[in-house]
């Protein structure tokens, strides 16, 4: 990936990302309101950080696992993600294959709750993209 198309990569997560922290501390009462508007935060994001983390991987001339969870473990294991949040974005892969995939019964109070968590982990996220533009 050029750094040029990183940087977009990295400015188009932060769009998604302010628009989700406008979500932040929402009550139940109005989440339905933005009920699709959120999940569709939560899949953009964690998709395009899959991306750029596949990208990385492939820079670091690392195998690309066919999976989110998959990506984002390895990432770890090639020291370009923390452990914390390796994790964190593996657990974020999965609550996007049930938003996508409808696997089970979406539980929208679990959603909302997640909402902090998915503000922390991408804006932590950002900062380990940023410092990729600096590795050689």
């Amino acid at each position: 990936m050029s750094p040029e198309v990183h940087k977009r990569k990295c400015e188009q997560m932060l769009t998604y990302l302010t628009r989700l922290r406008q979500h932040e501390h929402i009550e139940c009462a109005d989440y339905s309101d933005h009920i699709y508007e959120i999940e569709r935060l939560l899949i953009l994001l964690l998709e395009v950080a899959a991306d750029m983390t596949e990208h990385e991987l492939a820079r670091r001339q690392q195998p690309v696992p066919e999976t989110y969870k998959g990506v984002f473990r390895a990432a770890v294991a090639a020291g370009a993600l923390s452990e914390e949040l390796g994790t964190a974005l593996e657990h974020a892969a999965g609550q996007r294959n049930i938003l996508v995939h409808m696997y089970e019964q979406i539980d929208d109070e679990l959603v909302r709750m997640a909402i902090p968590v998915a503000v922390r982990t991408y804006a932590l996220f950002l900062t380990h993209a940023t410092e990729w533009l600096n590795i050689p």
